[in-house]
């Protein structure tokens, strides 16, 4: 009984043991199964990268890259209610153009207002339904339904909804970046539907809104997006989600 009972002892002390080997191999830092995709509590911060085929270096490479970005990009949760300002730059050869677009966002309405060398553009998207007018809607609103891409197309942005399901092999790089003192993550990818394109897209860590992005074809940038600072404390006004209620389409 005492030989059976020594047995008994020596198997359950095997057995604890294998448990804390696991443990120290599968959990202590290095370890090759830790994962890699958990947000720094303080990104690194570099200098704005203009190359689209630049990839950070150092740190910046520590837990994010072409593998996990989309993993880290799905942790962040996106602001719902805020106001900014955004600019955009189209660039051709022998010229260019820019456009100043105000945005406030309330749940699920959003009101963008484009202001160019043309023309004002206003567009209101309240749930799945668009409204459409220029200036102060004196020549009428035009009113439809808004697809689920509209509220970033709209905004002259890749959708991060996109970005999400980009096949990992056409991510060529990612890391941590300060755009205009604001912490983001960045990635470069390639488009399938426009051969030789390349777009960089910056994610914000605080907001979860993508602050900038750009677009090259070849070594040519044809475009470029910039946010202002987000102001999240503000929720919009009704004012701003109103369109001009006098006029039919």
């Amino acid at each position: 009984m005492k030989k059976r009972k020594n047995i008994s002892v020596f198997v359950i002390s095997a057995v604890v043991l294998a448990a804390v080997v696991y443990l120290i191999v599968h959990l202590a830092p290095g370890s090759t199964n830790t994962p890699q995709v958990i947000l720094p509590p303080e990104p690194t911060t570099s200098p704005v990268q203009t190359n689209p085929s630049s990839s950070g270096s150092g740190n910046d490479q520590a837990n994010v890259g072409p593998g996990t970005v989309q993993a880290v990009i799905r942790t962040i949760s996106p602001a719902v209610s805020y106001s900014r300002t955004l600019t955009a730059h189209s660039f051709w050869q022998g010229g260019e153009s820019s456009s100043i677009l105000t945005v406030y966002a309330r749940a699920n309405q959003l009101r963008i207002t484009e202001q160019s060398d043309f023309d004002t553009r206003n567009i209101l998207i309240d749930g799945k339904s668009l409204s459409l007018w220029y200036g102060d809607g004196s020549t009428g609103v035009f009113h439809g339904a808004a697809a689920a891409y509209d509220a970033s197309r709209l905004q002259r942005m890749v959708s991060i909804d996109r970005i999400l399901t980009l096949p990992e092999a056409s991510i060529t790089g990612a890391g941590y970046e300060d755009l205009s003192g604001e912490p983001c993550v960045w990635l470069t990818f390639t488009d399938n539907d426009l051969p030789g394109t390349t777009e960089k897209a910056y994610i914000s860590v605080n907001t979860g809104l993508l602050m900038g992005n750009d677009s090259w074809q070849g070594d040519v940038q044809t475009f470029s997006l910039r946010s202002d600072p987000v102001d999240t404390e503000s929720v919009p006004a009704d004012e701003n989600f109103a369109a001009p209620g006098n006029n039919e389409p």
